[in-house]
């Protein structure tokens, strides 16, 4: 990993402390009632509900991603009422403000830095930069199964479909 600017860390938010105050803050019962549309480079959609539980600890997490969008659910839309334009305005700003006070870590990136968390428990992003550099990132996915797949398998890629290759990690440095 090449360094970022000095003054925009990564930031990371833990989803469990929001989740946490579902029931009692008003304006965000309602995220029980939307999805998260995750929309990748690709063009493929993914959706899942805006509150779930963690597919492994079973403890209720916040499902939210930069290329997305909030819909009302399409598990219940018959007995569940769709929530104004004007609600769902309230519930992200106050999600996000509540993911704001749940930051639990600040990584300020040197050279060769690596950061292993759980993408399901902790989102994360950069805060904004008057000055940024180019960055090399490299994300590796590390999965058993996808519990968010329609199908509910176990998904498994060939033994040479692990990119990049250890001499291409090296080479970053």
């Amino acid at each position: 990993v090449e360094p970022g600017s000095e003054d925009s860390p990564t930031v990371f938010s833990d989803t469990r402390q929001v989740a946490s105050q579902v029931n009692s803050v008003p304006e965000l019962e309602i995220l029980r009632k939307l999805e998260v549309v995750y929309l990748s480079r690709n063009g493929n959609s993914y959706a899942r509900p805006v509150i779930a539980n963690h597919p492994r600890s079973e403890e209720m997490i916040i499902n939210v991603a930069a290329r997305a969008f909030l819909r009302p659910s399409e598990l219940d839309t018959e007995n569940v009422p769709i929530p104004s334009l004007r609600d769902l305005a309230k519930a992200s700003t106050k999600m996000f403000e509540k993911l704001e006070e749940a930051i639990v870590f600040r990584h300020r990136w040197k050279k060769g830095d690596i950061v292993i968390f759980d993408n399901n428990t902790y989102v994360h992003g950069r805060y904004a930069s008057k000055r940024d550099v180019e960055r090399k990132l490299v994300r590796i996915w590390l999965s058993l199964d996808n519990p968010y797949s329609k199908s509910g398998g176990l998904h498994r890629m060939p033994n040479n479909a692990l990119q990049p290759t250890l001499a291409q990690l090296r080479q970053l440095g």
